[in-house]
């Protein structure tokens, strides 16, 4: 699953100018789709208004989107 996530963020990343930080964002969300924005936070050493504020632009570009609500939601890859 890992290397299909990489091709996939190569490929958007060609096409909707995704940052190395939004692909390090992607790369954690496809090892853990549960993942939440305070972990995400701690791992990337970039403070939760940062985090969802990638988040939200990758939403945008429609690369992620939030399944199932806030809470007990998860983060699928389109």
């Amino acid at each position: 699953m890992e290397n299909k996530m990489l091709s996939v963020s190569i490929q958007r990343s060609e096409n909707s100018s995704v940052t190395t930080l939004e692909e390090n964002v992607l790369k954690l969300i496809s090892n853990n789709k549960n993942i939440t924005s305070e972990e995400l936070s701690s791992i990337t050493n970039k403070s939760v208004r940062t985090i969802k504020t990638i988040l939200m632009g990758l939403q945008n570009k429609k690369i992620i989107k939030r399944m199932n609500g806030k809470r007990y939601g998860y983060w699928q890859i389109l």
